[in-house]
């Protein structure tokens, strides 16, 4: 018999956030990888729980699969957990499991904290449809890139941020947004100082710029998706198409209109037809 590979969410800060199914999946595994061992060790202290652990990181994870492979075919049933919430999003694992589903072995989810979805839940912003980035880049160019592109999403959208760069993020993202774009920071989800930050970037960026202190740990970002369905500025949108419409083709001028004002090009057609009767 192959073994099994249990995907092991666990608590993001209160550790009392565990799942009863994860606990029993912890008690019952022959071992544990864990991204860092001295912060399993931690849960697993809490939860009294004794376990063989192993660490699988992002600097080890391609040196560990063979072996975590050939221990799965012998028929060992192993979890893995991140330092906080679910595996594989924005943390190691993903090698391992595309690994594991290519030898036919069954990956087991048991579901838990996440700190995008926690974030999504209380932010007050739309959550029909949204789009999950994870860290932005690094570097300032590179982010704004990346930033360019996320600003023409109509989805409510999802960003983690490190304490290191929120501030340089939160400028970037007003300079590429704007300053009222709706936005709110969340900090530390299911911790003691759990806190919910502003209404619009401006308000976060004047958070962070005089709460130095706080300015801990991980943070959540959460950004209204940008209202390309309503379309507010019809003086704009009219004045291209009736410029366009008497010399190319109704299509071409939609187009021509979307790149220029960045509205959806459905509405947009809706509306060079009723200007084209």
């Amino acid at each position: 018999m192959k073994g099994e590979l249990f995907i092991v969410s666990t608590p993001i800060g209160n550790l009392d956030d565990i799942t009863l199914r994860a606990i029993q999946t912890l008690q019952n595994i022959d071992f544990i990888l864990a991204e860092d061992t001295r912060v399993a060790k931690k849960l697993l202290k809490h939860l009294g729980i004794k376990a063989n652990l192993q660490s699988l990181n992002e600097h080890n994870e391609l040196k560990k699969i063979p072996i975590v492979l050939k221990h799965l075919l012998e028929g060992k049933n192993i979890a893995l957990i991140s330092d906080a919430g679910t595996p594989l999003i924005s943390d190691p694992g993903f090698q391992l499991v595309k690994q594991a589903k290519k030898e036919a072995l069954r990956v087991i989810p048991i579901p838990g904290c996440s700190a995008a979805i926690a974030a999504l839940s209380v932010s007050g912003i739309p959550t029909d449809r949204f789009y999950f980035y994870g860290f932005l880049p690094k570097t300032k160019n590179k982010r704004l890139d990346v930033l360019k592109k996320l600003v023409k999403k109509e989805e409510t959208i999802i960003v983690y941020e490190s304490v290191h760069r929120l501030s340089s993020s939160i400028n970037d993202m007003i300079e590429v947004f704007g300053k009222k774009h709706i936005a709110v920071l969340c900090k530390e989800i299911t911790k003691l100082h759990e806190e919910l930050i502003g209404v619009n970037l401006e308000e976060i960026r004047v958070f962070l710029m005089e709460n130095p202190s706080k300015i801990k740990g991980e943070f959540t970002v959460i950004l209204n998706g940008k209202k390309s369905s309503e379309i507010n500025n019809t003086e704009k949108i009219d004045s291209i198409l009736k410029e366009l419409l008497p010399i190319v083709s109704v299509k071409v001028a939609v187009k021509i209109c979307s790149i220029s004002t960045g509205y959806n090009k459905n509405k947009i057609y809706k509306r060079a037809l009723e200007l084209k009767i």
